[in-house]
């Protein structure tokens, strides 16, 4: 997910992509205070178990951005964690910590292979 830069003078779009879809209550209520104060007061869900904060004009998106990161919630990811959901039919802490554990895991071989092929 990222920020979406629509043309100039319409709004604009921020996408979080949450890992493995959970958010805590205070996570939450800062979702729909930075939507009330910055955007429309929407929120939109993805089926990726992520979210959009949609109609936010050119002078709030490095704001929203920056209050976003505060929370705890990245607008900008990799297309390895953007895409990783959570099972709903397995238990919850073990999809949590199994999925962790791969993105870590994954993110650590990509890396490795970037640093070599860039020391080339």
């Amino acid at each position: 997910m990222s920020a979406f830069i629509a043309e100039a003078g319409r709004p604009h779009y921020i996408g979080v992509a949450l890992q493995v879809g959970h958010l805590t209550p205070k996570q939450m209520i800062r979702i729909a205070e930075i939507a009330d104060l910055y955007g429309s007061g929407e929120i939109r869900l993805t089926v990726w178990q992520n979210f959009i904060i949609p109609n936010v004009p050119d002078a709030f998106v490095e704001t929203v951005k920056k209050a976003l990161v505060k929370a705890g919630l990245h607008w900008q990811q990799s297309n390895l964690r953007s895409g990783l959901i959570a099972c709903t039919a397995m238990r919850i802490a073990n999809s949590r910590s199994r999925i962790r554990r791969t993105t870590r895991s994954r993110w650590r071989i990509i890396s490795r292979r970037r640093s070599r092929s860039i020391n080339r």
